[in-house]
């Protein structure tokens, strides 16, 4: 199946400044993801920044997302994921990250975090990125990836 129809696909926008006028909040930043298996709100090492009402709504971390790079400097560092464990209502995605919220009754957030990590996703979104000296992701490239998935039923145990 495609990754659209597992999952809501969103692409973050949100950066490293403050800007006065805007909520603060927490950021779940490219180099978080890059060296976490598992992130969790309560880390007190996140970055703080700012973000206007429609990015927080937008991008808030929920638990079960699956939060991936979309763009690096090669394109082997495409697609490094890590899975939420906790939340909190300032934890937000940050730029050059992508969220995969699974869709309930579809796909068990656990098993579409596995398959974000596996070679067969991986190598799909690395061919999928384009670029000279940064390479990156549409999001239509990302969403239409493709993974194999068993019956929901045999997830849940």
């Amino acid at each position: 199946m495609r990754l659209k129809n597992l999952a809501h696909v969103r692409v973050s926008n949100v950066d490293k400044k403050s800007v006065e006028g805007e909520q603060t909040v927490r950021l779940c930043n490219y180099t978080d993801v890059y060296y976490g298996d598992s992130l969790a709100a309560s880390n007190a090492d996140y970055m703080v920044a700012s973000a206007s009402d429609a990015q927080v709504s937008a991008f808030a971390l929920a638990v079960g997302d699956t939060v991936l790079t979309k763009d690096s400097e090669t394109a082997d560092d495409i697609g490094v994921s890590a899975y939420i464990a906790e939340t909190a209502p300032d934890f937000v995605c940050g730029y050059h990250l992508a969220i995969l919220r699974p869709k309930s009754g579809v796909v068990h957030p656990r098993y579409l975090f596995w398959a974000s990590r596996g070679r067969a996703m991986r190598d799909q979104l690395s061919l999928a990125a384009t670029g000279v000296t940064r390479m990156g992701l549409r999001t239509e490239a990302l969403a239409n990836v493709r993974l194999a998935l068993p019956p929901y039923e045999a997830l849940r145990t």
